[in-house]
């Protein structure tokens, strides 16, 4: 199951220094591959991993996501990813912004360049932004600039999660 909401090739009816482009949700089944050149993809996307397992492979690096990680593809990146979950669906939510400073606001959050660990993905908040790029409203429009932002604020791991997930991270390295 795929479910896009999407502005393409229509700019907000406000002026905004960048905007959500789209949102959306995706259900891959095993060895489902996408691969798109990153020509075709002008804008920022960032995706929240709910169930199942996927590669993802960047400019920089290939690497693997799984519940509750994050990963995102620069304007310009290729896109490349495939479903690894035998039995089981990739499952994830995802966001795009356009315009001229999404890339610099999203950068400034100081993520990793590869995938990483952001714990639950806040679901309510994509469906909400979902409903914001229906409206077509100067305040949705304004409206979806902050969910966006409380999404990344999320990206960044709550504490005490980040903490226990680190430790977790430290034991598996330690016993190999």
């Amino acid at each position: 199951m795929r479910r896009i909401v999407s502005r393409h090739g229509q700019l907000p009816s406000v002026p905004l220094p960048f905007f959500v482009r789209s949102v959306g949700y995706n259900e891959a089944s095993y060895k489902w591959h996408e691969e798109v050149p990153g020509e075709r993809k002008n804008f920022f996307q960032l995706f929240w991993t709910l169930e199942g397992r996927g590669q993802v492979i960047t400019e920089y690096a290939k690497f693997q996501v799984g519940p509750g990680w994050v990963f995102f593809h620069l304007p310009g990146e290729k896109h490349d990813h495939q479903c690894i979950s035998p039995g089981k669906l990739w499952r994830y939510y995802w966001l795009t912004l356009d315009g001229t400073g999404g890339k610099n606001f999203f950068l400034a959050y100081g993520f990793p360049n590869t995938g990483f660990y952001a714990g639950e993905c806040p679901s309510h908040l994509f469906l909400e932004l979902e409903s914001r790029l229906k409206k077509r409203t100067h305040y949705a429009e304004r409206h979806a600039i902050s969910l966006a932002a409380e999404i990344f604020a999320l990206a960044g791991g709550r504490l005490e999660e980040q903490k226990k997930f680190d430790l977790v991270k430290e034991f598996i390295q330690q016993a190999h």
